[in-house]
């Protein structure tokens, strides 16, 4: 008997309330002509196959953005990350007047809130001038996490300070001599234009002390600025006049990157492989990784998942389905937090990313963290799959792609450690509904 769309899913959704938990009837369901027309079934499997996995991407893009991070801390697992921020100005202005007085310069950089690991602790920003222009070459199209501009070897300034996130700003006075060769060009003329600029002055490397052990530290790249501070002979001793340098945001894909860089030695992940290689959980105590900025990252597989389609003499359709991964308590403290949700890509067999994971309307589908038991203080990554589990039953070539999860760009130092398939704690587990129908 013919039954409208509307009575069908009303139906299915009645069925499902009795035998699943709510949060799998969160979707929408597209029906074909044939499934509309059937009597309808939906069955529960929580028994497919999941490989779990960690891979190393070769390099994660970290220009274009706002966020200057800067620092270094040692991790237990992933062990030293260190980032540095590269970046370049242009001033409001390129007059200063012929009697002005060079007086100081500083460097102001405008915190962003961000912040990964322990600000109790002292921090140490260096500042060197790049000695090469932040410029992209013929054939590249951003600047990466491995990218690197060479600088001037002489330090133009260093400041080491307790970071205070909910201030508006750090202060650092640069060098002296450097700022008096640069105000001097400015007032002769020989400084008229963003070229000529260039050829005196390409940029700042902002870094961290090499021994520090304490955080990730983001400022805003476009509220920060260098101001060149002069007096005139006609305005009162007390009464500085400046010149901005400010954030060049003309063409911020060139203009700013981070370089994050991950020493692994001694630690798991110090087998890590080349991107087009994946390392397992079981390979790796049961568990998976992911860092955002050094672009560690997890992926997911269902190589038996097309068995489903015996069901029915392949009448069906995958009307539901969610990973639950659980992130074991040792892993994760207030310092080092956990992110809300984590974008997700889909990959090659070769772990090349082909695409984001999307589903039919084109909207990102995401992962997101949720507490599910907050006495036991249990914590969850939740991934839908059902979008990707119907394309490797279509389509011949997904069979041997998979997901990768990670960090958004914006929290490029968060990192995350998730349990893997067969972790003995709580295994990592696959549960579809699949809905089948007979004429």
């Amino acid at each position: 008997m013919k039954k409208s769309i509307v009575a069908l899913l009303l139906i299915g959704l009645s069925i499902l309330l009795i035998s699943c938990s709510a949060d799998s009837l969160d979707k929408t369901f597209i029906v074909d002509k044939d499934f509309a027309e059937s009597d309808v079934r939906f069955i529960s499997i929580d028994t497919f196959t999941v490989e779990m996995s960690t891979i190393k991407l070769d390099s994660v893009i970290t220009s274009g953005g706002n966020k200057l991070l800067i620092g270094q801390y040692t991790d237990p697992v992933f062990g030293k990350v260190t980032s540095s921020a590269f970046m370049t100005f242009i001033p409001k202005t390129y007059t200063i007047s012929e009697e002005a007085v060079f007086d100081s310069i500083v460097l102001s950089l405008k915190y962003d809130g961000y912040f990964y690991g322990d600000t109790l602790r002292p921090k140490t920003v260096l500042v060197q001038k790049l000695s090469k222009e932040l410029k992209l070459g013929p054939q590249q199209t951003a600047f990466y996490n491995t990218s690197e501009v060479p600088t001037f070897s002489p330090i133009l300034a260093s400041k080491t300070f307790n970071p205070r996130i909910s201030k508006d700003s750090l202060t650092l006075k640069l060098d002296p001599v450097f700022g008096k060769d640069l105000f001097d060009k400015f007032r002769g003329g020989t400084i008229r234009t963003d070229e000529d600029l260039k050829e005196f002055f390409k940029g700042l490397k902002l870094f961290p002390g090499a021994d520090e052990n304490a955080s990730l530290i983001a400022f805003k790249g476009a509220n920060s600025f260098i101001r060149m501070y002069y007096s005139k002979p006609d305005q009162p001793n007390d009464k500085k006049t400046f010149l901005q340098l400010e954030f060049d945001s003309k063409d911020t894909g060139a203009k700013s990157f981070n370089q994050i860089i991950g020493d692994r030695s001694g630690t798991p992940l110090s087998g890590l492989l080349p991107q087009n290689k994946s390392l397992s959980s079981t390979a790796l105590d049961n568990l998976s990784f992911l860092q955002g900025g050094a672009g560690i990252a997890a992926k997911v597989r269902f190589p038996h998942i097309r068995t489903i389609s015996q069901i029915n003499g392949g009448k069906g359709h995958v009307f539901n389905a969610k990973m639950k991964i659980k992130l074991s308590q040792a892993y994760y403290t207030n310092k080092l937090y956990l992110s809300d949700s984590l974008q997700v890509f889909v990959v090659d067999g070769n772990n090349n990313i082909i695409n984001e994971y999307i589903d039919s309307k084109g909207k990102k589908i995401k992962a997101s963290v949720a507490k599910q038991d907050k006495e036991f203080n249990e914590v969850f990554l939740i991934l839908p799959v059902d979008v990707f589990l119907q394309k490797i039953i279509n389509e011949g070539n997904y069979l041997e792609y998979g997901l990768l999860v990670l960090p958004y760009s914006s929290q490029y130092g968060n990192r995350m450690v998730l349990n893997g398939e067969h972790n003995p704690e709580y295994s990592s587990n696959l549960k579809v509904i699949y809905a089948t129908y007979d004429k």
